[in-house]
């Protein structure tokens, strides 16, 4: 996702595009405010993550509310991401099978042949 890593795969679509976007600045956000380990573990492929506001909390008992929340909304929105990347992926995947097993028209069909 650094540098538009992941980006030029979804150019055809701004919905994708857009939801791309905010994970970068959500991942320039969390490199800023410290936590970049949420970073790498997008990157590396290990969200979504399974987020609760109780979790977080336990886990960064340091932060006030307002900073908690402001964590949580941007790991809501690489988790998002996540989601959306494997979405793509998978349809790809159901595509390309699909595509294996139609004829160029429906005029024509597939004839055994033996040799």
């Amino acid at each position: 996702l650094s540098n538009g890593s992941i980006s030029p795969i979804f150019n055809h679509d701004g919905r994708i595009r857009r939801v791309v976007h905010e994970a970068q600045d959500a991942c320039i956000w969390l490199k800023s405010a410290g936590f970049p380990q949420y970073v790498q573990k997008f990157e590396t492929g290990e969200f979504p993550l399974n987020l609760t506001k109780l979790r977080v909390e336990k886990d960064h008992t340091f932060l006030d509310s307002p900073a908690i929340e402001a964590l949580i909304k941007r790991l809501n929105i690489l988790n998002r991401c996540a989601d959306l990347l494997e979405e793509v992926l998978t349809k790809d995947d159901e595509s390309e099978d699909e595509d294996d097993l139609r004829a160029l028209s429906d005029q024509w069909q597939f004839q055994k042949t033996e040799r």
